[in-house]
């Protein structure tokens, strides 16, 4: 995996750790999230013959930390112990890795989360819309056996026109706060939607859809406007996504955003 990959999947980590953190928000004028700690980890860590890293997703449960990796060739996702003291983050211990049983040819697993509801781990995965890989939302039991696939918006898929950019599909993804149903983020807009955010500001949202369990499809959806790419790039790529969200009570959530640029 590229530098730029390991970055990303460090940077969700630790993003990702304060959202965890925060589930148990209540409604309040002002919510504010605060900067814990950095662990950074070492680059040769093994755990049942794989090599840990392209971690892009966390989440939190039952004293296990869930890591999604966006290995397409190799689809898993490690359980993790983390030690916090003093405000610190002491160790973290890789303890476990769980193979997705892939069916789809192609998993390239962005965010991760359990649901004590069902006892399943959901995934969001990214696809590969130059391949036709359409991107996908599913859930897995404890083996990595994959139990349901949902229906996401028609718009999503890699054949549908004017739908979504490569590399800019479903990432963010939360269990909804009064656990009754999923919603997922698209990284980027639609072609149809517009382009990508610029330096200036664009009127490009990226969606942002709820899954109803009962009927395991998309029943409502809003967009969501990206702030512009924060300064010029020394290279001709930059880029601006939504990459990770929690929703923490009634129409509130947090949501991360990455931006990328070549210096």
């Amino acid at each position: 995996m590229s530098k730029v990959t390991k970055k990303i999947g460090i940077l969700f980590f630790f993003i990702s750790i304060l959202g965890c953190n925060r589930t148990s928000v209540k409604t309040h004028n002002t919510v504010e999230l605060n900067f814990l700690d950095e662990f950074v980890l070492p680059e040769a860590i093994l755990v049942d013959s794989t090599l840990v890293g392209g971690l892009s997703g966390i989440d939190y449960y039952g004293g296990n930390y869930y890591m999604a990796c966006d290995d397409p060739y190799n689809p898993r996702y490690y359980i993790a112990a983390i030690n916090i003291n003093k405000l610190e983050i002491s160790d973290i211990s890789i303890e476990k890795v769980i193979r997705i049983q892939d069916t789809s040819g192609y998993f390239d697993m962005e965010s991760i989360r359990y649901d004590p509801k069902t006892d399943m781990v959901l995934f969001t995965s990214e696809g590969h819309i130059k391949s036709q890989k359409i991107p996908l939302f599913f859930s897995s039991d404890s083996t990595g056996k994959i139990e349901n696939y949902f229906k996401i918006p028609l718009a999503f898929y890699s054949n549908s026109e004017q739908g979504p950019r490569h590399n800019g599909t479903l990432e963010g993804l939360s269990n909804s706060y009064n656990a009754n149903g999923y919603w997922i983020a698209m990284e980027s807009p639609l072609e149809i939607d517009g382009p990508e955010p610029q330096l200036r500001k664009t009127k490009s949202p990226v969606r942002i859809t709820y899954i109803n369990t009962n009927t395991n499809e998309a029943t409502s959806q809003f967009g969501y406007y990206l702030d512009p790419v924060a300064k010029q790039p020394q290279e001709d790529f930059s880029i601006n996504g939504l990459t990770e969200l929690l929703q923490y009570d009634i129409n509130s959530f947090f949501s991360f955003n990455v931006a990328i640029q070549v210096v």
